[in-house]
């Protein structure tokens, strides 16, 4: 198990509405189980906690878009996220990945705006040398 508190940098993609939104998470509270049910195929489950630094800050996108309550009375709460992703290798060099996301949006985004759950799903490989 692994548990990671603070500062989330990256920046990931959001999609609420049709509208995409290049988003930098303030905070993050993670915690995932990772399991290996045989020897090539990795298992792991996580959640994620996302909150902004402060409740008057701002949950920022690309260009002007954004959302802000400057009174801070939304709260700071972004959302929460269950993650699911399978890992399986095909050889010492080659590997194929699959995984889901649940965005369940919190007090914050529904006070401002557009609140709607979102899914995901992705598939990719990758090879080493």
């Amino acid at each position: 198990m692994r548990l990671n508190k603070g500062v989330f940098l990256n920046i990931v993609m959001q999609i609420l509405h049709n509208n995409r939104y290049l988003v930098k998470w303030d905070k993050c509270f993670y915690i995932s189980i990772k399991a290996h049910p045989h020897q090539n195929l990795e298992v792991l489950a996580g959640y994620h906690f996302f909150h902004l630094a402060e409740a008057k800050d701002a949950w920022y996108g690309p260009d002007p878009k954004y959302r802000r309550d400057k009174t801070g009375s939304s709260g700071k709460e972004l959302g929460e996220e269950l993650d699911l992703l399978l890992s399986y290798s095909l050889g010492r060099n080659l590997k194929v990945e699959s995984g889901y996301s649940h965005f369940f949006p919190d007090n914050f985004l529904k006070k401002t705006g557009e609140h709607e759950d979102v899914n995901w799903f992705y598939f990719q490989s990758s090879s080493g040398f």
